[in-house]
């Protein structure tokens, strides 16, 4: 590629980039791969679609007023554009659950809906394990190690999510191309992740929409519990 294409393209991808409040890092990471493989027509015909869906998305999503309902809104149309695409390449499988040592990133309303999960006795967690894990932040380094510590409350015994109808965007995106094993020690110099780009753009819709901050999982969980009174202090 020129380095004249190459400087326009960076251009248009951060023009791009500008527009959207808050935005993935893996949003970021495959933009930046296209901008260096594609001409600058190829290039800009991307960003016009994904533009586009942004625009699309976003009003969608901003027309629900209430906070658990836009959510809802969105696993709907994560679900609807993930159907849209092969994801046959994906090594993950159910019960493997390696992921779910991870960091996993929620939005406010996502939390909300989680702790109603909770308070309902819908979904059964260890609440020591949940108080423990709120503390954490998302730099903590339990994240780039995991080990049964950082397991997420909401993993069930038999490797499966216990609340997978409710899930979290971060976690309905998660997929992996490599051995599954790999995710286990979190070896990213071996995982592959499976990107879509219109996967995270969507994600970033999601979370620059969003009534309140995007945080880690037991922190943003515990602390709607905590608000509402649902658990003390010690």
């Amino acid at each position: 590629m020129l380095e004249s294409e190459s400087h326009q393209n960076r251009q248009l991808l951060d023009k791009f980039l500008d527009s959207i409040p808050i935005k993935t890092y893996s949003l970021v990471r495959v933009l930046e791969f296209f901008s260096q493989e594609l001409s600058s027509s190829q290039f800009d015909e991307i960003l016009q679609d994904l533009r586009q869906r942004y625009f699309v998305w976003t009003n969608q999503i901003k027309e629900i007023k209430d906070p658990k309902q836009r959510a809802k809104k969105g696993f709907q149309l994560f679900e609807k554009e993930m159907a849209l695409h092969d994801l046959s390449s994906a090594s993950c499988k159910k019960g493997c659950g390696y992921c779910c040592h991870w960091k996993v990133d929620v939005t406010d309303e996502e939390a909300s809906i989680l702790s109603d999960l909770i308070e309902t006795g819908t979904a059964k967690v260890n609440m020591e394990r949940l108080e423990a894990q709120s503390k954490w932040t998302i730099e903590s380094s339990i994240w780039k190690n995991p080990t049964d510590k950082s397991k997420c409350i909401f993993l069930g015994k038999n490797g499966s999510c216990s609340i997978y109808e409710n899930r979290p965007i971060t976690c309905r995106k998660a997929l992996v191309e490599s051995n599954p094993i790999f995710c286990k020690t979190n070896d990213r110099n071996e995982i592959s992740p499976l990107f879509i780009p219109e996967l995270e753009l969507l994600t970033s819709v999601i979370w620059s929409h969003t009534a309140g901050d995007v945080d880690i999982l037991p922190k943003q969980v515990w602390k709607k519990l905590y608000k509402t009174k649902r658990v003390h202090e010690k």
